[in-house]
């Protein structure tokens, strides 16, 4: 597991840019050859853009081909030979497999400019593919992380012979990648260092010490956070370009379907994510969206599925995340589902059995899989957890405040400091949590959906970041990650205009963002919620004086006083879908 892997597991932010690779470079276990028959490459296919650009394709098909068959089509950043491993294993049930590198990777021509010119591009390769002479005029595309993302971005130009999507694990752009509720991780800039050029740069980009002690550095000389190219060596990026838009604009709006795109796209749709899948808020956020808008009959056709993984795991399941264990049932042979949901698309064969309903999601604990007709059916009911404290115990991650159902009438709030610009306790990562927990559980509690923490808060600037962990301790002491939310406050009632904080102002942060989870906590656990103000130096790190955040330095730091409010007036709360 990489360090940024290791970063969500803690419950840090979930933008983990390094682990996009990983879906298309370990093998999955292709079944037996059914036909015999050898695989046919073509190398370097060029595929005219309408601008006139050629993009590169590798393509296989079955070597002794006696009809048109279907195409596949994979468009990755990452390498078009990567899919070598998949293209046996397509080829050899009766399609042809179509790997692009993207504009200006690998061998395309052009230049990469990140989630800009996807969606245009893949119209034109769905549309090429179509008309070739080994493909009987239906394609369905396939891919994960940034190809889960392009194939959304295809889908926004709605393609003619597009039949059918398969995109797992996909970024999210305005959800996940490259920002997350506004807030922005350096290792996007690790990402875009993977991408640089026109190879991968995997040795470079998985140097975990390299990029921590960068970012260190950044902090040690005081910089900006858009300085943190010139700190690393790479200005070749689109660093700069993409903070320079630190809102939901149209720059980001652009590279995703609108609600209107949705409503024209109709094919059927395989959406695959996990609890602990750094790219979970984009591929939920495509669902819920086509859910929303799309109409009645492609609604029927779009089937999601929510296993107890991480990035990688959305296609090579594993019974383990970091230390976390599920059971054997956690591991599908995700492959074979892609070729059945395939095959009922584009041949008229019966839809994959593992798919008992429109939702399949998996519960943790219980180690069980579940269905729901609906997202929101994999909960029936809500319960609710209000917090209070008593003096100074609220920070001590062993005694600690509590979440208690039923509200306090009265209590005093915790008040704390956070300051930006004292470089020891940010080196040393010292950062201040509140920690709240229930009383040992009396009898096991089942979560599943996505928890809710309203907040009464009031600091004393126009601005702060905050962030929010959810976990079961239990008996043993063992801490498993459940969910982690952030906040910046400027952006409290819009991700679209910054509304700065009035200074002792007592306002309501509601955090609905956190990740999708499916738990059982066990009899004994405790359930913990902490808060503090994000304050790393793997993170955007805000100032609090409500100037631009990437363009400020260590001399514009001002400490921030944090109040966090609990009493019948403020009853900060955490509300968590549960199963009854």
């Amino acid at each position: 597991m990489t360090g940024l892997a290791r970063k969500l597991i803690c419950g840090w932010l979930p933008i983990l840019f390094l682990v996009l690779v990983v879906l298309s470079s370990v093998p999955a276990a292709p079944a037996a050859d059914e036909t015999g028959d050898a695989l046919q490459l073509v190398w370097d296919q060029k595929i005219p853009m309408r601008d006139g650009v050629k993009l590169s394709a590798v393509i296989w098909k079955p070597r002794h081909m006696t009809e048109s068959l279907p195409a596949i089509v994979t468009i990755t950043p990452y390498g078009a030979q990567r899919s070598l491993t998949q293209a046996k294993y397509f080829a050899t049930h009766g399609y042809v497999l179509v790997a692009v590198d993207s504009r200006g990777r690998g061998n395309s021509e052009g230049s990469f400019r990140p989630f800009r010119d996807d969606g245009a591009d893949g119209y034109d390769i769905v549309e090429w593919a179509a008309k070739q002479p080994w493909c009987n005029g239906k394609v369905g595309t396939w891919g994960g992380s940034y190809s889960g993302f392009n194939q959304w971005a295809t889908m926004k130009y709605h393609p003619p012979d597009l039949k059918v999507a398969i995109p797992f694990a996909s970024g999210g752009v305005i959800s996940d990648i490259p920002m997350f509720n506004n807030i922005v991780s350096s290792h996007l800039f690790n990402w875009l260092t993977l991408v640089s050029g026109r190879i991968m740069n995997s040795e470079l980009t998985g140097d975990d010490d390299y990029w921590e002690d960068a970012d260190k550095e950044l902090a040690r000389q005081g910089k900006s956070f858009r300085d943190l190219e010139e700190v690393v060596g790479n200005t070749s990026t689109a660093w700069k370009e993409m903070l320079a838009h630190p809102t939901i604009d149209d720059y980001w709006l652009s590279m995703i379907p609108s609600p209107q795109d949705y409503q024209k796209i109709d094919i059927p749709i395989l959406t695959v994510t996990g609890h602990y899948d750094g790219d979970q808020g984009g591929a939920l956020m495509y669902y819920r969206d086509f859910m929303q808008y799309a109409s009645p009959a492609a609604q029927a056709n779009h089937y999601l599925i929510i296993g107890p993984w991480d990035h990688h795991g959305t296609l090579y399941n594993k019974d383990e995340v970091g230390k976390i264990k599920f059971g054997p049932n956690a591991v599908l042979n995700m492959i074979q589902i892609h070729l059945e949901f395939y095959d009922w698309a584009l041949k008229g064969k019966e839809p994959p059995k593992f798919l008992k309903d429109k939702v399949a999601y998996y519960v943790a604990g219980r180690d069980e899989w579940r269905y729901s007709s609906t997202l929101s059916g994999i909960s029936d009911d809500k319960k609710t957890f209000y917090l209070s404290s008593e003096p100074l115990r609220v920070h001590d991650a062993y005694h600690a405040g509590y979440l208690s159902e039923e509200p306090m009438a009265e209590n005093a709030p915790d008040v704390f400091a956070s300051d930006p610009g004292d470089l020891k306790a940010l080196l040393d990562e010292k950062n201040t949590e509140l920690y709240f927990y229930t009383p040992p559980l009396e009898e096991p509690l089942t979560m599943s959906g996505v928890a809710n923490f309203d907040a009464y808060i009031a600091i004393d600037r126009p601005d702060a970041d905050f962030s929010v962990k959810l976990q079961e301790v239990m008996k043993d002491g063992t801490v498993i990650p459940l969910a982690f939310d952030a906040k910046r406050a400027r952006y409290n009632h819009s991700l679209r205009a910054a509304e700065l904080v009035k200074p002792g102002e007592v306002n309501q942060y509601v955090f609905s963002t956190f990740h999708l989870f499916s738990r059982q906590l066990a009899k004994g656990s405790r359930l913990r919620i902490s808060f503090s103000v994000m304050n790393t130096s793997g993170e955007q790190r805000n100032m609090n004086t409500g100037g631009p955040v990437s363009e400020q330095t260590i001399e514009d730091a001002k400490p921030v006083q944090v109040t966090l409010y609990h009493d019948r007036k403020y009853p900060s709360r955490l509300v968590v879908p549960v199963i009854r």
